[in-house]
């Protein structure tokens, strides 16, 4: 399940045009929080667009009281023992995203910004993976 409404996220992807999900967790050796297969429609989703690749995920999510920065770790302390498993992942051909939200508000108590400590980018760069942001003013 997608929660759009929930203002603190950080997802580490696996998306790929060809390789399925179940395909994806084969590889990986773990099973993902979410998956969605190309073509896929959310149930939910107020714009009925399908999936234009497959996505394989590892999620955290946190309410506004919770800094971005401890989603993030709390994302990475699950991810970091899976480094062979998101390698295995790129070299099959998937790309692979650090997807970060953070919706704020005038009253958000820790205001804009996060920080991305050196361990999280080392593993970034290991495993090849970008990272987008997104951050909205509520």
């Amino acid at each position: 399940m997608i929660r759009d409404n929930i203002p603190r996220r950080a997802i580490l992807v696996a998306r790929s045009h060809t390789v399925s999900v179940e395909a994806m967790t084969e590889i990986a050796g773990v099973e993902p929080d979410a998956t969605r297969a190309k073509g896929s429609i959310r149930a939910a989703a107020k714009v009925q667009i399908p999936a234009k690749e497959h996505s394989w995920q590892i999620r955290e999510y946190a309410e506004s009281e919770v800094p971005l920065e401890e989603v993030i770790d709390r994302l990475f302390k699950r991810v970091l023992p899976m480094r062979d498993s998101f390698i295995a992942l790129r070299e099959a051909g998937c790309e692979l995203t650090l997807d970060l939200v953070h919706i704020m508000s005038e009253s958000d108590p820790h205001g804009p910004g996060f920080c991305l400590e050196t361990d999280v980018v080392h593993f970034l760069a290991e495993i090849d993976a970008s990272v987008d942001v997104d951050q909205y003013l509520r």
